[in-house]
């Protein structure tokens, strides 16, 4: 499980979207399903700001 509260880095934006692509198939009501969710939330703040 990724520890990350905030994509500060293209570095760290660039393993967010590797533990992403791991969790792609979580299922829901799972520990996995909720990083994953959390992580795409991230990555989208991340590339809103970008813009």
């Amino acid at each position: 499980m990724m520890d990350i509260e905030k994509i500060t880095s293209e570095e760290e934006y660039r393993k967010v979207l590797q533990r992403i692509d791991e969790l792609f198939n979580a299922k829901k009501d799972t520990p996995e399903y909720e990083e994953l969710q959390h992580l795409t939330d991230l990555v989208d703040d991340y590339e809103d700001g970008l813009l």
